[in-house]
């Protein structure tokens, strides 16, 4: 019943805090893991990464401008383990895009220049250059065409796709470190955290097993970081932005010390 008498009292905050609502060891396991579940839940739900939406519509949408032709010569040339065999310069310009296979060093920069987007094939990457933003990555290891789907719109889904897996492979080493290092953190907080909670609950009856001074109220704070932090570092291959830990971590003790305070007054 201490769940459902505690959310009623959560509209009226003067009664939140009556002394039969003080919290004791089963309660801080209730209100810890509901509220780490709370914190988490909306970004696993919810969250996702607007730069791979946008750099995916890029690639979906710019092939148009670019002249037809362009992906049947382009997939006459041989390129193997990601490396163009031709030492040719070839320009394809459309109404509004510029594509060059090979570029002179000396014309990059004209290139470049010209107003509307531009793709420049290297001998072993590619430059793909819509107004402000710019996109680079290696060329795919074995870029074959079928001949029944040669056209610009498999021409640029297979450069979104060396570019996507390009851009994943450099990212994945730092989430993957960063999902490691949170979860073992959370976890070395989180089992201070309980073992302070659980040696102050053994050393009182099951009578007065109330949390009165600060140290406990430190271990329910410590509850508060470790648990977010877990499942978050579980989570992580989800959560993109690396801030959401930030608020976690800060948000989630400060409810803590709040609760303990007006509860307990630390004393």
């Amino acid at each position: 019943m201490f769940i459902v008498n505690y959310l009623k009292s959560i509209w009226s905050p003067s009664k939140i805090y009556y002394r039969r609502y003080q919290f004791n060891y089963f309660h801080i396991l209730i209100i810890g893991t509901v509220l780490s579940l709370w914190l988490v839940w909306p970004f696993y739900a919810c969250f996702q990464s607007d730069q791979d939406t946008m750099v995916s519509q890029d690639f979906a949408t710019v092939h148009q401008q670019f002249p037809s032709q362009m992906a049947e010569e382009i997939n006459q040339i041989e390129i193997v383990r990601g490396k163009i065999t031709t030492d040719r310069e070839l320009v394809y310009k459309g109404k509004q895009a510029l594509a060059v296979i090979n570029p002179q060093a000396d014309k990059l920069e004209s290139y470049l220049d010209q107003p509307g987007p531009s793709l420049l094939i290297f001998a072993d990457n590619f430059v793909l250059e819509i107004g402000d933003r710019q996109y680079a990555a290696g060329l795919p290891d074995y870029w074959i065409i079928p001949n029944n789907q040669v056209n610009n719109e498999n021409l640029f889904s297979q450069l979104n796709n060396s570019f996507q897996t390009e851009l994943n492979n450099q990212a994945r080493l730092i989430y993957t470190l960063s999902r490691h290092l949170v979860f073992t953190v959370g976890l070395a907080i989180a089992i201070f955290g309980y073992a302070l909670v659980i040696n102050h609950w053994r050393n009182q009856s099951r009578h007065n097993n109330r949390i009165y001074n600060f140290k406990e109220c430190v271990a329910i704070s410590l509850l508060a970081i470790g648990a977010p932090c877990m499942l978050t570092g579980l989570l992580a291959w989800l959560l993109l932005d690396n801030r959401i830990l930030l608020l976690l971590i800060l948000f989630a003790p400060a409810i803590m010390i709040y609760l303990s305070y007006r509860t307990t007054k630390f004393n």
